[in-house]
């Protein structure tokens, strides 16, 4: 991700998405990196949508930040916020970069398939 000119990375030792009977949910852990554990909040929370509000919140988070996420009580992270949004909040966040009002100029997530050990982290 890029925030003010500088690149930075998170990288987890362990990310899985679970299926449709958990709602998506996400099971993150083992953080190394230079721009903050940005996922340790979202951990083990199902993915919520505006039409599917499942958070911790008495709001409708995805609806509030215009993006779906992991929400809880809203977020740490967001990075399907609205990159063009000039509404506090709804940007393209990593909190321990950005603050609510900006953006990450530039992101890229990817996953790789994991082989499963004899221990798993939750």
């Amino acid at each position: 991700m890029t925030f003010q000119d500088t690149t930075y990375y998170a990288s987890y030792e362990f990310f899985e998405v679970l299926d449709v009977s958990t709602h998506y949910q996400l099971l993150v852990g083992g953080y190394t990196g230079t721009a903050g554990d940005g996922l340790w909040y979202h951990n083990k929370m199902p993915f919520s949508t505006e039409d599917h509000d499942i958070d911790h919140c008495d709001c409708n988070c995805a609806e509030a930040y215009t993006g779906a996420w992991w929400y809880k009580k809203c977020h740490r992270s967001n990075l399907n916020g609205n990159w063009s949004s000039p509404v506090r909040g709804q940007g393209v966040h990593w909190f321990l970069l950005t603050s609510n009002n900006d953006t990450l100029s530039y992101v890229d997530m990817k996953t790789r398939r994991w082989k499963q050990s004899s221990t798993t982290l939750i």
